[in-house]
């Protein structure tokens, strides 16, 4: 049986939290077809394997050029979506690009979930409890439509990557002390999920002085910004890795280090794909849907609460769930790991 799986998400987090949910889909009985983003594919081949059969939506090409270069591209893609008919087309995103593509695919069955804005795309909807489960419950519910279960745990484990030598030799870390990597940002927009600055630069500076090797990960224009802020004020012995690595030599780098420590982010659930201890700090976001699934993820909060009228995008007292969180809660986290530094 012929199947489409479709989750062109831009998001990385999104992507890595339905790793498992791929796998499963691929060890079952179907003739799989994965359509995602095209920033993600390197990052699939590692999770999968090279044998996938993958759908690049050509995001990054779409974003750029003249008006008829991008209608050029987009059609090419829409000829290589077509070229194919399928018995089913599953759509994990839901989104309105998903939607789109999903009724432009050929397919004698589209399933797609409850909350997706375009549902005339689909022949069957699946309700969804997205305001009381983990997004990675969303994605196994559906998968269930094919009736596929898969236990409700912990993320897909990434393999080793095979990238982590040259990623060691680009950052110049050594091999006789411990990596923390750091991410000090969120998603654009979402600023309201960053611990503060000076935080992070206390716990920089705290780290190297217990003999850390600290590394500074984020990628694009607006996180170069507040990294080189945070190298800056930290000190020259930080190593600055943003906009220098690519997605799988992110996991390579969390895979040789010990711990990494950032806000409610993509890198975040990356790290915890990849297996490195991940302290997570969290302020106004939902910890029940987004925090990083696996026994070696711990997800520090503030010690003052918010009202229970604020929202993420709202805040009534300041975001006070965040700015209490204390450079003390971390470094006890990071002190129960020293014994086996």
């Amino acid at each position: 049986m012929k199947l489409l799986l479709a989750i062109p998400t831009k998001f990385v987090g999104n992507l890595t939290i339905a790793l498992a949910t791929i796998r499963a889909a691929i060890d079952a009985d179907y003739e799989v077809t994965l359509l995602i983003d095209d920033n993600f594919t390197d990052l699939l081949r590692l999770a999968v394997g090279a044998e996938a059969r993958i759908l690049s939506y050509p995001r990054r090409q779409l974003a750029k050029g003249s008006a008829w270069r991008r209608a050029r591209v987009y059609l090419e893609f829409l000829s290589r979506l077509r070229r194919d008919r399928y018995d089913t087309v599953l759509d994990l995103d839901g989104t309105v690009v998903s939607g789109r593509l999903v009724g432009l695919a050929r397919a004698q069955t589209k399933i797609g979930p409850e909350f997706t804005p375009r549902q005339q795309a689909y022949q069957r909807l699946v309700p969804i409890e997205s305001a009381q489960q983990h997004c990675f419950d969303d994605y196994t519910d559906m998968l269930q439509a094919l009736e596929i279960d898969l236990p409700r745990g912990d993320y897909l484990l990434l393999p080793s990557s095979p990238e982590g030598p040259a990623v060691r030799q680009k950052l110049g870390l050594k091999t006789d002390q411990p990596v923390a990597t750091i991410h000090p940002n969120a998603s654009a927009g979402k600023e309201y999920k960053q611990w503060s600055l000076a935080g992070f630069v206390a716990l920089t500076q705290w780290l190297e002085s217990q003999g850390w090797q600290v590394v500074i990960v984020g990628a694009g224009n607006e996180e170069q910004i507040r990294v080189d802020q945070l190298v800056a004020q930290a000190g020259a012995l930080v190593v600055n890795a943003c906009n220098r690595l690519s997605i799988t030599e992110l996991v390579a780098l969390c895979q040789m280090s010990k711990v990494f420590i950032g806000n409610d982010s993509g890198p975040m659930h990356v790290a915890t794909a990849a297996g490195c201890q991940v302290i997570a700090l969290f302020g106004p976001s939902d910890s029940i849907r987004w925090n990083p699934k696996g026994d070696h993820a711990t997800v520090l909060r503030g010690a003052l609460p918010c009202d229970a009228r604020c929202a993420s995008e709202r805040c009534e007292r300041d975001y006070q769930c965040m700015h209490s969180l204390s450079l003390q809660q971390i470094q006890a986290e990071v002190s129960k790991l020293s014994h086996e530094v």
